[in-house]
């Protein structure tokens, strides 16, 4: 989209040439007074210079207003004159409480660090799911900053391959050039700073033509726009329908909070992460991968087993009858003497063990063996234990049951709405257009809905010294109860169940089983006629809920099933533990290494074998050999950063140039260092020590 560029200094000296002829939606609420927004679309964005002390400095801000008169680009170089850019804007456009404009940000955090002191008392509201990390910051009752991330899920280069025509550009600014406002910046990085904000700009005028200007309606996370559609299938507020919805939930919904804590702290957990201790340290060959379709979305709408009653407390000693009976879902606590795993895969997390005894062997975070050890469980994490542990003794310590049920058709049919129109446009061939990326993010988005926990605190910033706390004060458990329409219960079972699906999965494939991930699994061998028969059980079960729920079946037919990756080819793989593992196929390495960007290692290789060549050392290295328990990248090849928050005003002479900021933030690169404990090589050490005398007394 074609843009025009300008100095603050030309906005400034004839701004109703950019502010006029603003077409006004008007927002209309029960109960709440009108509001306007100006239909403007406007982003915001900064480029900082970080001091070898890490403090933050701005050098350059700008300013994208598409509107009816034009597309501008304004460009700043200090906040004295950003602010008079905001209050300019204010007066041009008369905004006030009742008529808006909003403004986008990538990473709302960053930009508002810098500027919030600047804007001391006038700060009416700021919402954030954290501290430091506002959604929504209001000035003045009238100027919305919104990060538009949190509505997109990702990166901003992300953002506009989905939703703009305007690209980012290949490269970050490099942070650590000393930089002032009166640096001069070339042709490359300047249009680098144009294209940040002209994609929000973009993404702006998106959101008006799909929410804002139809639907009164203005998108605040991923997550909200599914929750909205939920609200949505349960009917209006005056509803009789609704009324009775929530009023089930709430009798369905933990009696107390107490119970709701201990249920989400230590009954719930994700997905299932782990590498085969067999497997961990060697390169291994002839390794497979298989990856469930949509696990999630899979599991809330084939199966009919989560709870949907009042959790009822049963007398302990009634636990085997239920359990064996099948007919109620089932949330307890149980204390194992003397268990020990059974097979190379370790499943339990000693996060969420409420008590375990000192003599514990962990397997990189997962139990392998406790004298004594108490957790919560549900029914199909029991049959999981069953098949990968033993013990001497368990007893059951508090036992809750619920009547099985499928989940509500409120929640269930905008999943498949969105599923449907997801396949629809994949099978189109119109998987790269916006509305793909749309569907696709209202699936991805069911899951994360059924697991939000309930705010207990509102997290607060003091409009005078701009300091964050968090005010628990407002608090209320019985309330929150009565504005629910989902159960925490489902959430839990959402996660069992998929997690129960990868565990038999691994149980059948057993030693060849090499490493799982939420909803995949990499395994050595052929195993086609598990995957086949998964398959086709899997199919079926779609079949059935297509015919339940009047869905098209050519859309859904392969939803949960088990899918090749790697085109079918065995591929070469290292495993170090969980989230860290390279794989190796015909088009070169992939990492998956937590907490590292993924062309770090390259970085590091290409450094070591142009020192190989340059000193004629001989052998050339390759990613497999630097990837060890011991591996350490220096900030140079790591392209990994770090943020530190200054809160106190400071200065520094930059490039010649005094300057000052009230407050920051320093983002600087860093050491990449991953480390095995000796505990956990020695574990490894001992595992496969067991395998070489299993194998010399086989063969």
């Amino acid at each position: 989209m074609e843009y025009t560029v300008i100095t603050i200094q030309e906005f400034l000296a004839r701004p109703y040439l950019y502010c006029n002829e603003l077409d006004v939606i008007w927002f209309a609420k029960k109960g709440k007074r009108k509001r306007a927004y100006l239909q403007m679309y406007c982003g915001f964005d900064i480029e900082t210079y970080t001091t070898p002390s890490h403090y933050g400095y701005m050098y350059i801000w700008q300013f994208s207003l598409y509107g009816k008169t034009g597309n501008y680009i304004i460009i700043g170089r200090t906040w004295a004159s950003f602010v008079s850019l905001i209050n300019t804007l204010i007066r041009e456009l008369h905004l006030d409480k009742t008529r808006r404009i909003i403004i986008a940000v990538a990473n709302l955090g960053f930009e508002h660090q810098f500027m919030k002191k600047h804007f001391i008392g006038r700060w009416t509201k700021v919402f954030a799911k954290e501290k430091r990390q506002p959604i929504i910051a209001i000035l003045d009752d009238c100027v919305e900053f919104r990060d538009v991330l949190m509505i997109t899920g990702g990166s901003l280069k992300t953002l506009a391959k989905e939703y703009t025509k305007t690209q980012k550009l290949v490269g970050d600014l490099d942070y650590a050039i000393p930089r002032n406002y009166n640096t001069e910046l070339n042709e490359t990085e300047l249009q680098y700073c144009y294209n940040d904000v002209a994609i929000l700009s973009e993404y702006m005028e998106y959101l008006f033509y799909k929410y804002i200007i139809p639907e009164k309606y203005i998108p605040i996370t991923k997550t909200g726009l599914l929750r909205r559609e939920v609200k949505k299938a349960m009917g209006s507020r005056g509803n009789g329908v609704k009324r009775e919805i929530m009023r089930e939930i709430y009798r369905c919904y933990p009696a107390t909070y107490e119970l709701y804590s201990i249920l989400m702290k230590w009954c719930f957990r994700g997905g299932y992460t782990h590498a085969n201790i067999r497997h961990v340290g060697a390169v291994v060959d002839g390794v497979r991968s298989s990856d469930i379709t949509s696990s999630y979305p899979y599991t809330m709408l084939a199966y009919d087993g989560f709870p949907v009653s009042p959790l009822r407390r049963e007398n302990p000693s009634d636990f085997w009858n239920l359990f064996n009976d099948g007919k109620k879902c089932l949330m307890f606590s149980a204390t194992f003497t003397n268990i020990r795993a059974t097979t190379d895969h370790s499943i339990e997390s000693f996060s969420k063990c409420l008590d375990i005894s000192a003599n514990r062997i962990i397997d990189n975070g997962r139990i392998r063996s406790a004298t004594s050890m108490t957790v919560w469980l549900t029914e199909l994490d029991f049959i999981s234990y069953m098949l990968f542990y033993k013990w001497d003794s368990v007893v059951i310590n508090h036992l809750y049951s619920s009547v099985k049920g499928r989940l509500p058709k409120y929640l269930l049919m905008p999943l498949a709405r969105a599923y449907e129109n997801k396949a629809k446009m994949k099978h189109e061939g119109k998987s790269g257009t916006t509305e793909y990326a749309l569907y696709k993010s209202l699936v991805n988005s069911a899951y994360g809905m059924t697991v939000t926990r309930l705010v207990t605190s509102e997290v607060c910033m003091s409009d005078i010294s701009c300091e964050w706390y968090l005010d628990e004060s407002s608090f209320d458990y019985d309330k929150e109860r009565k504005r629910a329409f989902l159960l925490p219960q489902w959430g839990i079972y959402v996660c069992a169940y998929s997690r129960y699906r990868i565990l038999m999965a691994i149980n059948s494939l057993g030693k060849d089983a090499c490493y799982s991930d939420t909803d995949s699994i990499k395994y050595v061998g052929i195993h086609s006629d598990y995957f086949d028969a998964v398959n086709k059980k899997t199919r079926e079960t779609m079949r059935d809920v297509c015919d339940l729920y009047g869905l098209d079946y050519n859309l859904f037919y392969d939803l949960g099933s088990f899918e090749e990756e790697y085109d079918g080819k065995p591929v070469q793989a290292k495993f170090l533990g969980a989230k860290r593992y390279i794989i190796k196929d015909d088009t070169g390495y992939h990492t998956t290494i937590a907490g590292l960007p993924k062309k770090s290692l390259n970085t590091l290789v290409d450094k070591l074998n142009l020192q190989h060549d340059m000193f004629d050392y001989g052998k050339r290295v390759n990613m497999f050999d630097v990837f060890e328990s011991d591996m350490m990248l220096n900030c140079e090849v790591s392209l990994k950063n770090a943020h530190t928050y200054n809160d106190e005003m400071h200065h520094h002479n930059i490039a010649g140039v005094e300057c000052m900021e009230f407050s920051s933030v320093g983002i600087y690169p860093i050491d990449f260092t991953m480390k095995l404990s000796d505990y956990y090589l020695a574990l490894i050490s001992a595992e496969s020590e067991e395998v070489k005398r299993y194998e010399d007394r086989i063969y």
